[in-house]
């Protein structure tokens, strides 16, 4: 009889806890997706301000790259070799 009583009285003392620590999981796993949503969102942005950069005859990436060529130096500071194959790619399609 006495280990049912301290069965029970351990039972008792895990039972607070554990419903703390599964509070705790909901509310971690409710940021968690928030995070995700949130990083989704960040590339969506990302991948539409890409697009209105690199786009059409007169976007940026060719309007950057023909102010360049005028100049009677050359940039110390040129575009990334991906941005102008990408842009090239673009233009040609």
């Amino acid at each position: 009889m006495w280990q049912r009583d301290e069965i029970n009285k351990n039972t008792e003392a895990i039972a607070g806890p554990a419903g703390k620590l599964y509070d705790k999981l909901v509310g971690f796993v409710d940021n968690f997706e928030g995070i995700g949503k949130a990083l989704d969102k960040a590339q969506m942005a990302y991948s539409d301000a890409k697009l209105k950069m690199m786009l059409g005859n007169d976007n940026l990436l060719l309007q950057g790259q023909k102010m360049e060529k005028l100049q009677k130096r050359k940039s110390p500071m040129p575009l990334p070799p991906h941005w102008v194959e990408n842009e090239e790619e673009a233009a040609a399609n």
